[in-house]
């Protein structure tokens, strides 16, 4: 095989200075293939994330870019549910399926800390996510039904299937308000929720919801409630306090 490198007819060797040969052939290949492996996985977390955001459903951008250390702890009840977050993370990273709930009033951090558990668990493991507004999803399917953009609700719903860990964001204000009560959801989407609910039996759940466990049983039918709740304390998340969405000074 011919050389790729030509050497000048009569170089002489010994004109090159000491030690300059033997730098020039010594490669630390430990050092190169651990930079090489440290790129490809950087690559490889780059390309996971892009296919994490086009598979979900969001209004925000932004909304998936949150990390355990972005969220701030403001006061006693941030603590404990960043500490019970992490928790709850933990669980799922080392193996355990449930469903969990992040209940409180709005801004109070439930997104936040449901898409940092979200992220921890896709970086650290090889398990699917997806994030899902309820309210868009079903606005995704009202056009469905109505016949319009079938297959962009029919891919979601494959998506929702087969992912290992679903966030239901916004859970509860799909639903209309009067009267400052809970209206019931529609036949229509509680269709809709039972049947994706009923797919991801066996799987990870996390809903957030500004609803109490009381307004979401009368919003929805038991049957669906029994399917998406869960009775486990550990697995549930009270958020109380100022809204994280204000900039304090």
């Amino acid at each position: 095989m011919k050389s790729l490198v030509k050497i000048a007819k009569n170089f002489n060797f010994d004109n090159i200075p000491a030690g300059v040969l033997e730098k020039a052939s010594h490669i630390n290949l430990a050092e190169f293939e651990n930079e090489n492996t440290r790129k490809m996985n950087e690559i490889y977390l780059q390309e996971k994330q892009k296919a994490m955001y086009r598979g979900s459903i969001y209004n925000e951008r932004g909304v998936l870019g949150q990390h355990f250390p972005d969220f701030k702890v403001k006061n006693g009840n941030d603590k404990i549910c960043l500490l019970k977050a992490r928790k709850i993370t933990k669980r799922i990273v080392d193996g355990e399926k449930f469903k969990a709930v992040f209940t409180g009033n709005a801004g109070s951090g439930k997104t936040m800390l449901s898409v940092c558990t979200m992220n921890y668990v896709y970086e650290h493991t090889n398990m699917s996510c997806l994030f899902i507004s309820v309210p868009k999803l079903m606005q995704w399917e009202r056009d469905k039904a109505g016949g319009t953009d079938q297959l962009r609700a029919i891919n979601a719903e494959k998506r929702i299937e087969n992912a290992d860990l679903v966030v239901w964001d916004d859970l509860g204000s799909e639903t209309a308000m009067q009267s400052n009560s809970q209206e019931q959801a529609t036949e229509f989407t509680q269709k809709v929720l039972f049947n994706l609910a009923d797919s991801r039996k066996g799987k990870i759940d996390i809903f957030t919801t500004n609803n109490t466990s009381k307004e979401l049983m009368q919003i929805y039918n038991p049957k669906l409630i029994s399917r998406m709740m869960t009775k486990n304390p550990d697995n549930l998340i009270q958020f109380q306090g100022m809204d994280h969405r204000i900039i304090q000074n």
